[in-house]
Formats: structure tokens, C-alpha cells, sequence
């Protein structure tokens, strides 16, 4: 029972990154219309530092056992992954040069819930499932 409660806190504190992630662009855009820049930029250097965190805890610690069972999911998400940062990239630029558009922003927005989406519906639940072989592993074994 506690090993099912510890594998499902997984799968939604991943899926939980993405809410708090999505909430807190939303936040930004919202700010950007509102013109308030230094406001915006403190906000957008703590969503950045953030939404890179999750990528690259990804990358470390799940994504390498992904590409030993699923190698092609596994290029798709470092794919979406590599995608993302560029987009940032560019979107922090806009920032920076005070010529943020809607456009760039919704093709972001876009990119990162169809990336969500796919790990909520095959990653999450994949390592999850990982996890609870681990577990069972170790159990029989000690």
C-alpha cells in the first residue's frame, strides 16, 4: 500500500509541474499586456529556471531508462524537449527586446500542453509503472 501511494505521487508530482508551470506563463502573459516589464521579467526568470529544472530532471533520471525500453518515445520527448528550450529562448529574447507577440506566445503555449499532454498520457505512466517493477524487485529480493 505505501509503495502504490509512493508511485502515484510520482506521476502527479510530474503532472503537478506541468499545472504549476502552465499557471505561472499564464501569469507572465497576462503581465505582459498589463506592461508592467520588471515585474514581468523577475516572473519570467523564475518560470524559466523553473520549467528548465523539470526538463533537465527529466532528462537525468527518467528519460535514460525510457530510451533502454522505448528508444523512440524516448527521442520524441528529448525532441519536444530541445524544441522548447529554443522557443524560450526566443520568447526571452521578445522579452528582452519589449516585442513580445501573441503569436510566438500561443505557439508556446501550444507546443509545451501537446508536450504535457504526451508525457501525462504515455511518460508518466510508463515510469510509474518502472517504478512499481523496481519496487516489487526489490521486495522479492530482500
Amino acid at each position: 500500500m505505501i509503495a502504490t501511494q509512493r508511485l502515484s505521487s510520482l506521476e502527479s508530482m510530474l503532472a503537478g509541474d506541468h499545472h504549476r508551470l502552465e499557471h505561472a506563463f499564464q501569469a507572465i502573459v497576462t503581465r505582459a499586456y498589463g506592461g508592467d516589464v520588471q515585474e514581468l521579467e523577475g516572473q519570467w526568470l523564475i518560470f524559466q529556471r523553473a520549467l528548465l529544472g523539470h526538463l533537465e530532471a527529466e532528462e537525468k533520471y527518467l528519460i535514460p531508462a525510457l530510451a533502454q525500453d522505448r528508444p523512440g518515445e524516448a527521442a520524441v520527448l528529448l525532441e519536444d524537449h530541445t524544441r522548447i528550450r529554443d522557443m524560450l529562448l526566443e520568447l526571452g529574447i521578445d522579452l528582452d527586446l519589449h516585442c513580445l507577440r501573441a503569436e510566438r506566445v500561443d505557439a508556446f503555449v501550444e507546443v509545451l500542453r501537446a508536450h504535457a499532454h504526451r508525457e501525462e498520457h504515455t511518460f508518466y505512466p510508463w515510469a510509474d509503472g518502472q517504478m512499481a517493477a523496481s519496487v516489487a524487485h526489490r521486495t522479492r529480493h530482500e
